[in-house]
């Protein structure tokens, strides 16, 4: 970036501590609605949840530490999906290939 007192460009290495730090409040928040969420699951979906665990999808998901902090929180297993970054758009492709199916599942408001 540029270095706002000389205007030059300047190369700054910074630790992920940094960033853990700054993102403190968005992981909080994103902790609070996995906590809230967990309360409200049925028994059998909660067993499901300790026995396979948490799976974190998107490229939020690819935020690096993240999982630790669900995990801390949580004391439930968390493991990122393989294809992070695409596997929402997929989901969506198959959902859309055969709306019918899925309809049911989806939630109206």
């Amino acid at each position: 970036g540029l270095d706002i007192q000389s205007g030059l460009p300047r190369q700054l290495i910074l630790s992920n501590s940094f960033f853990i730090e700054a993102l403190q409040g968005v992981t909080d928040i994103i902790v609070a609605a996995i906590l809230s969420t967990l309360e409200k699951l049925p028994p059998e979906l909660v067993n499901d949840l300790v026995d396979r665990g948490i799976i974190l999808t998107g490229g939020g998901s690819m935020l690096r530490g993240l999982d630790v902090i669900i995990r801390e929180k949580t004391t439930l297993p968390v493991s990122i999906a393989e294809n992070a970054l695409f596997s929402v758009a997929e989901g969506t492709r198959i959902i859309l290939e055969d709306f019918k199916t899925y309809r049911n599942m989806l939630m109206y408001r």
